[in-house]
């Protein structure tokens, strides 16, 4: 039992250190974003306080971590997952320094080392780590229900 505390406490320590570091990555990005014009001085105001906030929480969770028994390490599971999803929201609208982040963010840690066998797929791969910064995206919903159906042919014409 001992075991299994400390292993969920390693884990939630890594990905919380991890996640401290993606927050200090979207921190610079949005700053850098602002001094290029791409967001206004009021959106900057938005958006770094509650960056502030979400690093201080994980700072807080760090601490607490080893005095912690089963239970409120699974409480700190479900803050940390709170802290992602908030930090989803704000990547969501002001991006972020690296798509490894981003990648991380959307779609969890099994992307965070990714790795293609492929050579030049892994090549691609590097140069969009190395060369793209996410300014933000979007999610779409996939619904079948939502998806049109063909009604037959279309003509176009022209006056």
């Amino acid at each position: 039992m001992a075991d299994t505390k400390e292993n969920i406490g390693v884990f939630i320590q890594n990905k919380t250190v991890y996640i401290q570091q993606i927050i200090r990555n979207t921190i610079t990005s949005v700053i850098r974003h602002n001094t290029e014009k791409l967001f206004s001085n009021s959106d900057t105001k938005l958006a770094i306080p509650i960056l502030n906030n979400l690093y201080t929480d994980t700072e807080t969770m760090l601490a607490e971590i080893p005095n912690q028994n089963q239970r409120q390490l699974d409480a700190s599971l479900d803050k940390l997952q709170k802290i992602v999803n908030n930090l989803s929201m704000l990547i969501c609208g002001f991006g972020t320094k690296n798509i490894t982040d981003l990648l991380f963010i959307i779609f969890g840690s099994e992307y965070k080392n990714l790795t293609f066998q492929d050579e030049i797929l892994q090549s691609k791969f590097d140069l969009i780590k190395e060369h793209v910064t996410p300014y933000g995206y979007k999610v779409i919903h996939w619904n079948k229900k939502n998806q049109r159906q063909k009604q037959g042919p279309y003509i176009v014409t022209t006056k």
